[in-house]
């Protein structure tokens, strides 16, 4: 798992709501975010450990700075 955050939220020992209904509701985060975010870790899991990884193409300037924001939240 790519995001520390999410990774504690699910585990069972942490007794978070989300552990115990296996569920995350990100009530600050729009839906094309949250796609542009599992894009990334599909992206992260598809080229980890290869040295000649080309640019993302998913992620738009428009989006960018909101994408920040959502990595600095989700620690990745």
């Amino acid at each position: 798992m790519k995001s520390p955050a999410i990774r504690s939220m699910l585990d069972k020992r942490s007794n978070f709501a989300e552990a115990r209904e296996n569920k995350i509701v990100f009530h600050n985060m729009t839906a094309h975010v949250l796609e542009k975010v599992c894009q990334y870790f599909y992206y992260f899991e598809k080229y980890k450990g290869q040295n000649d990884v080309p640019e993302p193409d998913f992620i738009s300037p428009e989006l960018a700075l909101e994408l920040l924001f959502v990595a600095d939240f989700l620690d990745c």
